[in-house]
């Protein structure tokens, strides 16, 4: 990200999320950043979830988290690895 970030000209900032508090409190930094177009999310996972200090998140309640309307216009992006 941060190449990528350095040779496009992106804004970029990187917040790190291991339990669910702490992905609720990013998200909500993420909602009130202005400028930023892409949203990554990177994690452990298994299909259809996410995995957090060792407990797995339906992928529908990230979306709940996020709340309608969320990032209009901007790319979220997801990555796991198992």
């Amino acid at each position: 990200m941060e190449l990528t970030s350095k040779t496009h000209q992106i804004k970029s900032v990187l917040l790190t999320s291991n339990t669910m508090e702490e992905f609720r409190y990013n998200l909500e930094i993420a909602k009130n950043r202005k400028g930023y177009r892409v949203l990554y999310l990177a994690f452990h996972g298994k299909p259809g979830k996410i995995v957090m200090n060792k407990t797995a998140v339906e992928i529908e309640a990230v979306a709940e988290l996020m709340g309608r309307g969320f990032l209009i216009g901007s790319s979220i992006l997801t990555a796991s690895q198992p």
